[in-house]
């Protein structure tokens, strides 16, 4: 009975029992997690339902996935991808993010990322968040964007699709990067990585990189 009446307690009654761990984050916060999965405090593990916490959490378009479980003896761990904002684009009436599936993770009027790379030569229609787009140059981009390290994405200012078996990427020191049709980015995008060291390690100067995998090249000016 003694048993059974402190389950109850803990059950129905406002008393801090137990923790909720999260890991993973980079740009969401613990206290936005709580929001998003409706975590109150104090908090009580046993009043938490984790099938609810991981259904809210991976319903929010700005997380890939959460994993939850308990852990013995009173924790919650929460384990989360963000999704991460690879490319902005713009649309009919403003401009989009977009993560590396192609969804559209933000919007709105103005530009709000200035530090992911441009997608160029062609403006989108009326593009609402969530919506996921298949546009072919844009998946390809995105693709190749997706294989890129975070230095290497850090590195691209911009990818031009207006010509789809020609999209070229540009540095933010404006070395044309020709990507063909993008057929196999994962590929494609390390080896650029490792061109653009060796051009700035032998201090080259060079009018484009073209990464066709069979034959790369770069062209001196």
């Amino acid at each position: 009975m003694i048993i059974v009446g402190l389950l109850l307690l803990l059950a129905l009654a406002p008393i801090s029992f137990g923790s909720v761990k999260v890991e993973g984050l980079q740009v969401l916060s613990q206290d936005e997690i709580f929001r998003v999965a409706k975590i109150s405090r104090p908090i009580n593990v046993v009043q938490l339902a984790t099938a609810d916490i991981s259904r809210r959490l991976n319903g929010d378009l700005r997380i890939a996935s959460a994993k939850v479980d308990r852990e013995f003896p009173a924790t919650i761990r929460i384990q989360v991808e963000e999704r991460r904002p690879i490319a902005v684009v713009a649309t009919e009436f403003g401009f989009a993010v977009f993560d590396k599936t192609g969804l559209v993770i933000a919007e709105g009027p103005t530009i709000t990322r200035t530090d992911v790379p441009f997608i160029t030569g062609k403006k989108l229609g009326n593009v609402l968040l969530g919506d996921t787009v298949t546009d072919d140059g844009l998946r390809k981009a995105l693709a190749y964007l997706s294989y890129l390290s975070l230095k290497g994405s850090e590195q691209i200012s911009e990818i031009n699709i207006g010509d789809t078996t020609q999209l070229i990427a540009y540095t933010r020191d404006d070395i044309p990067i020709h990507l063909g049709t993008v057929e196999n980015a994962a590929e494609q995008a390390p080896l650029s990585e490792n061109m653009l060291k060796d051009i700035r390690l032998r201090n080259l100067a060079v009018d484009y990189v073209d990464v066709n995998v069979g034959a790369p090249y770069i062209k001196l000016k």
